[in-house]
């Protein structure tokens, strides 16, 4: 099975013309902030010209210690840090029983094995199958309608991830799992979906530059996937987590809709 390399491309790739989606960076924040956890939005303003905008919705990204933006994302029962990645749309994790994350021992990493104990947790039976292509086109869309009976027998495949100009290989199989993301609003709820498509890495993320020195920035360390921001368009998956967010949030209603808070150094430095 081959892939095509994923495109680089904005947020707004694969989402409606009409949606609306603000990526707030470094703006001022009047919050009510618990740093422990990093998740507890009361009151964002944002202001636009000589107004102030106070989202419906709000989704919090933090940083990781490489400055990576991460989400709060739960996949399989498992709350895990994902990183935030506008150019591609899979939501990818890394492997506990692979130990494909970085390092190896760290607690969040997810476990298939525990997620099969929440039942909704199954194998892609695409992934066995040689004459299936995973592309971006409309034609090669996978179905995954029947699976397989395990991880450990599934055939991974490799597929190719752009960032700033880096090629990274994700090698791994593709399956589904149950949901939930955390946002804050008038009050802060979990939105909640069962049978996402999710890729599973079973070898680790690494970057392959051209030229003697092979590179391989440790971007991924201390997080334990990745979250992509953009819509089915760019996937080989009927549809993606993102785009699930949106449609649930409703995000093409305009300005009473959803915000992006990207709170960083800037924002948490006066907590």
């Amino acid at each position: 099975m081959r892939r095509r390399p994923a495109q680089s491309s904005g947020i707004f790739r694969g989402l409606s013309r009409t949606a609306l989606l603000i990526l707030l960076l470094s703006h001022r924040c009047h919050a009510a902030l618990n740093v422990a956890d990093g998740f507890n939005i009361t009151a964002t303003e944002v202001h636009v010209g000589q107004g102030t905008w106070n989202p419906a919705w709000t989704l919090l990204v933090n940083y990781s210690p490489a400055l990576q933006p991460v989400v709060n994302v739960s996949i399989g029962g498992q709350w895990l840090q994902l990183v935030f990645d506008a150019s591609s749309a899979y939501a990818v994790v890394f492997m506990k029983e692979f130990a494909t994350c970085q390092p190896p021992s760290l607690p969040s990493c997810y476990s298939y094995k525990e997620a099969e104990k929440h039942g909704g947790f199954h194998v892609c039976s695409e992934n066995n199958d040689p004459k299936v292509i995973c592309d971006t086109r409309p034609n090669d869309r996978w179905s995954c309608t029947s699976f397989l009976s395990n991880v450990v027998n599934t055939t991974p495949h490799t597929d190719v991830l752009m960032i700033d100009g880096l090629e990274y290989r994700q090698r791994g199989i593709e399956g589904l799992d149950t949901m939930m993301m955390e946002l804050s609003g008038p009050t802060r709820h979990i939105f909640s979906w069962s049978a996402v498509p999710v890729r599973l890495l079973t070898d680790n993320l690494t970057a392959v530059t051209p030229g003697p020195m092979n590179l391989s920035l440790n971007l991924f360390e201390g997080v334990d996937g990745i979250l992509g921001g953009s819509g089915p368009t760019l996937s080989c998956r009927n549809t993606t987590l993102w785009h699930l967010l949106l449609q649930r949030l409703n995000a093409t209603r305009g300005w009473g809709g959803f915000a992006i808070a990207a709170m960083g150094p800037l924002c948490f430095g006066n907590y």
